[in-house]
This record gives C-alpha cells, structure tokens and sequence, in this order.
C-alpha cells in the first residue's frame, strides 16, 4: 500500500513538473524586453538606411531622366511644311536657352535637390521647382565664388561635393 501510494505521489509529481513551467523572474523578462527592443531598433535603422536608398535611387533616377530630356531638347526639332517635307530648323532663342541651361548641371543629382542645397546654403531666393533657369545659375556661381570655385555656374562634381553638405 505505502508502494503504490508512493508511486502515485512520485507520478503526479513527475506530470506536474512535466506540464509546468517555472515562472519567468523579473530580471529575465527584463532582459527579454531589451532584447526585444534592440531587434526593434536594429529594424528601425535598417528601415532608415533602405529608405535612403530608395530615395538616393530616385535622384539618380530622376537625374537620368532630366538628361534624356536635356538630349532630347537640344537635338533639331523637325516641323512638317506645307508641301510635306521636313525642316530641320528651330527657334535660336528658346531652344539655345533651354539647351544652355540645362547643361548646367552635371551630376546625377534631382534639379530641386540642387535648388534646395542653394537655398540651405543662403544662395538661392527662388521656388524649388526642379527648373534651374537664370536664378539658379547665379545663386550657383556666388556659391562657387564663395568656396573658391571656379565660378562657371555648372554644377559639376566639385561643387556638388561642396553643395550636398547643406541637405
């Protein structure tokens, strides 16, 4: 009787322990909690970093694109006559000053993002809307003189490199 009374005290104690967990302590719930919190933050930067990226991405994309245009302008633009031929010719004016301007930036940067470093920066009192036109071309060149550059208001990689630290 005491055997079999034993057995059944030592069989629930076994399934209690079995089936039971102990309790967490505070420290390893706190612990926990760090732990936890750091994974967060580690996605969070990561987060951060791939969103540069993308925006990086679409500057250079976006840069790419103002190159196309910039080509596409500054090649002849055919008109059809009256008898059905083509002319090669163009308007000196508006085509020579949009071709002009658009030459001024070389760099795989978006118009506006110039704009907004020159306006960071004191340069530039204009709207940023992507279009570098007279305004911008001043507020280029001061810059340039300003950082002891050759003052041409092309933005090329050397003034870029000194331009992207106002963003």
């Amino acid at each position: 009787m005491w055997r079999l009374l034993s057995c059944a005290v030592c069989l629930l104690f076994l399934v209690g322990c079995a089936t039971s967990q102990p309790p967490l302590s505070t420290g390893n719930m706190a612990m926990k909690y760090r732990k936890l919190e750091r994974r967060v933050d580690d996605s969070d930067e990561e987060i951060k970093l791939l969103q540069e990226e993308i925006r990086q991405l679409k500057d250079l994309l976006e840069s790419y694109e103002n190159y196309q245009l910039a080509d596409t302008l500054g090649d002849s633009i055919r008109f059809k006559l009256d008898d059905g031929s083509f002319s090669s010719s163009r308007s000196k004016t508006s085509s020579s000053k949009s071709s002009s301007l658009s030459k001024l930036v070389r760099v795989p940067v978006r118009h506006a993002t110039i704009q907004k470093a020159l306006k960071e920066a004191g340069y530039y009192k204009g709207p940023i809307d992507g279009k570098i036109g007279s305004m911008s071309k001043k507020a280029i060149q001061a810059f340039q003189k300003d950082h002891g550059l050759k003052p041409d208001g092309v933005v090329g990689q050397r003034t870029w490199n000194e331009l992207k630290n106002y963003l």
